[in-house]
């Protein structure tokens, strides 16, 4: 709709009130209407059609299902959880809408009811995966994070190679020094499919656990496995570029920041980051060359800008 495209979503929304009061045939595409801008990030434009649906099916429990859902993405958490509660007066089985619930009781504070949620939706389904994240979550805002690790491991006994699931683990594990079980937890992981993309995701969990435990050339070699799984891995291959740039390990720094330039040339850190290697290199054109282009790309950016101006320092040093 063009009303929606506008921004003018009140506006939208009294426009579909009139289209179905002259075609109440039509009302039936609402709710597919809303459904498709939600996944789309659309929530405005959604909720218009959404609220309208509503009001032509009061008794849907799909309809407030979703306007919960979309609500919830709004913020409006109260809103949110009337709509859901409706949902499931009608259908006490609406896994996601239990599942919206727990998020707009966790985001309201109320903890033990959002766990009261969660574990419903847990008992439905044992291997909704993103349910188990949230219930670790609730249970670290209520201080039983003893409870955490137990359960999560128990979720990645039925999940053993969900990324999520691993990594929330691994995080809980580190901060306590437990770095060799959050590796050990994480190989385990890679081990069962070595070349999927979420194993590339693994290793490069790995090299971040191994580097936060001060062992760089064990990081490094889990960062050079996750990209040469998924050669697009720009994470991994920037965290390397930039533990080689701290290790004065120029030009295979330089050849990681071109990497990262290669796969996205509008990267202008990356190119910034070029130029901080070649003014290491005591290549001030090639540094000033680099400077600029990540300026024309973004002219905000700060490191840029203040490397820039040194290389011109350094540059008039030289000629005097």
């Amino acid at each position: 709709m063009v009303l929606n495209k506008l921004g003018r979503f009140e506006e939208a929304e009294d426009h579909l009130r009139r289209v179905i009061a002259l075609n109440p045939q039509k009302r039936n595409v609402l709710l597919p209407l809303g459904n498709t801008l939600y996944k789309q990030g659309q929530y405005e434009a959604a909720l218009a059609a959404v609220r309208v649906a509503a009001e032509q099916a009061p008794d849907s429990s799909e309809t407030h299902a979703t306007l919960g859902a979309i609500l919830n993405e709004l913020g409006h958490f109260e809103e949110a959880e009337h709509h859901l509660r409706r949902a499931i007066e009608r259908n006490p089985q609406a896994k996601i809408a239990h599942f919206n619930l727990s998020d707009a009781l966790y985001k309201q504070g109320r903890y033990e009811e959002a766990l009261d949620a969660i574990r419903i939706v847990i008992e439905q389904d044992s291997d909704f995966f993103e349910a188990h994240i949230n219930l670790s979550a609730i249970l670290n805002a209520l201080g039983r994070s003893d409870e955490v690790e137990t359960h999560l491991r128990r979720a990645i006994e039925r999940n053993p190679q969900n990324v999520d699931l691993v990594q929330r683990l691994a995080e809980i594990l580190m901060p306590q020094g437990r770095y060799e079980e959050a590796i050990d937890l994480i190989a385990q992981a890679v081990a069962l499919d070595p070349a999927s993309s979420q194993a590339a995701e693994l290793h490069f969990l790995m090299g971040q656990t191994a580097q936060d435990n001060g062992q760089p050339e064990v990081a490094a070699e889990y960062y050079m496995r996750a990209f040469d799984i998924d050669p697009h891995h720009t994470q991994a291959i920037r965290r390397l570029a930039h533990l080689r740039l701290d290790q004065q390990r120029y030009d295979e720094a330089l050849e990681l920041f071109q990497r990262l330039t290669d796969i996205d040339p509008s990267d202008a850190v990356a190119h910034g980051n070029m130029g901080v290697v070649f003014l290491y290199l005591g290549k001030n054109d090639e540094a000033l060359e680099r400077f600029d282009h990540a300026l024309s790309l973004d002219p905000t950016l700060e490191s840029a800008q203040a490397n820039r101006k040194a290389v011109l320092k350094a540059m008039e040093g030289n000629v005097e």
